[in-house]
């Protein structure tokens, strides 16, 4: 992926975005080689030595991109294994000339992983004498150099999970290798699921100090996302403990908590089917802003529905509302609001000239100072006829005409996820694609008119057609129906 900023003085969502563009690139490093020992029906070889940990229960592949060697029907192409079903799946042949087969997963980015899940030919009630036998599960962080992670050979099992030692990887091969007998002609697979480590909850507030007799304040229990965190102690007294969801966090220490890595607060995995959930989420509706073309509907599965893993945003070529086209437009307005830490949407884009979809946010008192003095954060935005480019811009009072935004040079944003994230401080604001830097808006100390931004904003999704900016130059009437996907959206917070 190539990153490029560009200047840009244009009108945009609801006025000329504003800011310096700013690129920083960052760099992945493999961690040391890992290994397996999971007691399954199949053996296995370890390649190191291991301690196996708590695992996530987010299944990092699942509809990420996926390549592999030539499969044998189009229906079996390797983005069937990672669609999250377990109906069809991927597969290819011997005969096809290969020496051995494989499936790569690219996660979309660098991160930590420590377990994988394989379901083979078993598991979708095909004959389990079609298993992959003899396997490796090989990782890497740039798609060339691999390590051996897994080692399997005379599998049965329909599903075989594999614990290792937590690694750094974005890349994940499945290699089979060619089997001895005759009668093995194919190997199939109808699921890759890979899983990071359980994040630690941080620690807890200290308690107060008792008073004689009387017992001091319990600490508040640190958070986490699989396990108990337990809360702080009081000296003097009893404290009482608090739970969380996630893995062990310690008793905060005496006078702070502890201070950690960024921990999930709340998540939309969209794993579900129908409408989004109505109490994450409603709707925008009507024609709403920038003199778009289309109708924004309220909860309308034509428009917005959860499929396959994904919240699907779809802009359809009809009339309502004296508009020519419906789309949808969903907010956590009313539901949830956010005020520093780290939000991060994976998104696969609709592309197409009059496309204008977005990810961004908005002060939750606009009803009372309105725009812009409420602030708002594009995270990203793209216009359809820039194809390969995505924009992060920032709109406040002193600048709602401003003149620079950063724009960020991404691959096919419409043929694959990409991982928008903002990461929101008291001091700055800084935007990532796939984990790399790509903007930075810092805060001037010039008060709400600059920085409007020490106070709660609310998210938005949604995808416009046309319109002062999308509509530039045209709608383009064959891309209907259009399409943006979104594969999760997910808050995290230090503690």
């Amino acid at each position: 992926m190539t990153y490029t900023n560009v200047f840009r003085a244009m009108s945009t969502r609801l006025s000329t975005p504003l800011g310096t563009a700013f690129l920083g690139l960052a760099s992945t490093l493999l961690a040391p080689a890992c290994e397996v020992d999971t007691g399954d029906s199949p053996s296995e070889e370890e390649v190191g030595s291991m301690a196996s940990a708590a695992v996530g229960t987010v299944n990092l592949a699942r509809n990420k991109t996926a390549t592999g060697s030539t499969p044998c029907a189009t229906t079996e192409a390797p983005a069937k294994a990672v669609n999250g079903s377990v109906s069809g799946g991927w597969a290819d042949k011997w005969c096809s000339g290969e020496s051995s087969l494989y499936l790569t997963v690219d996660l979309g980015a660098a991160t930590q992983v420590a377990q994988f899940v394989v379901k083979h030919a078993g598991a979708g009630g095909e004959d389990a004498t079609t298993n992959t036998r003899d396997f490796t599960i090989q990782v890497s962080t740039d798609g060339v150099n691999f390590t051996t992670a897994v080692t399997v050979t005379r599998n049965t099992a329909s599903v075989t999970t594999h614990d290792i030692s937590t690694v750094t990887a974005r890349y994940v091969k499945l290699a089979i290798t060619k089997p001895t007998s005759t009668t093995d002609i194919h190997a199939r697979v109808y699921e890759l699921e890979v899983y990071g480590p359980a994040t630690a909850g941080g620690g807890g507030t200290a308690g107060s100090a008792g008073t004689g007799s009387t017992a001091g304040t319990g600490g508040t229990a640190g958070t986490a996302s699989g396990g108990t965190a337990s809360a702080g102690t009081a000296s003097g007294g009893t404290a009482s403990a608090g739970t969380a969801s996630g893995g062990t966090a310690s008793a905060g220490s005496a006078g702070a908590g502890t201070s950690g890595a960024w921990q999930l607060v709340w998540a939309d995995e969209f794993n579900g089917s129908g409408l989004v959930s109505s109490a994450d989420w409603t709707y925008e509706v009507g024609r709403v802003r920038n003199n778009e073309a289309q109708y924004y509907t309220n909860a309308d599965l034509d428009n917005a529905r959860q499929e396959g893993g994904n919240l699907v945003i779809t802009a359809i070529k009809e009339p309502m509302g004296n508009q020519q086209y419906t789309s949808a437009s969903v907010t956590t307005q009313g539901r949830h609001e956010f005020l520093y830490g780290r939000i991060e949407v994976r998104a696969k884009l609709p592309g197409g000239r009059g496309s204008w979809p977005a990810i961004w946010t908005l002060g939750t008192n606009i009803n009372q100072v309105r725009w812009p003095a409420c602030g708002e954060i594009d995270i990203m935005e793209q216009v359809g006829f820039e194809a390969n480019a995505v924009h992060a811009t920032i709109h406040t009072t002193a600048d709602q005409n401003g003149s620079h935004n950063a724009v960020v040079g991404v691959d096919q944003p419409n043929a694959r996820f990409y991982t928008y994230a903002l990461e929101w401080t008291e001091q700055r604001l800084d935007f990532f694609v796939d984990d790399q830097k790509v903007y930075t808006f810092n805060n001037d100390g010039g008060g709400t008119s600059s920085w409007p931004f020490s106070k709660p904003q609310y998210l938005l999704l949604n995808l416009a057609i046309g319109g002062s900016w999308g509509g530039q130059q045209g709608i383009d009437d064959t891309i209907f129906p259009a399409r943006y996907y979104i594969d999760y959206v997910r808050y995290y917070k230090k503690p």
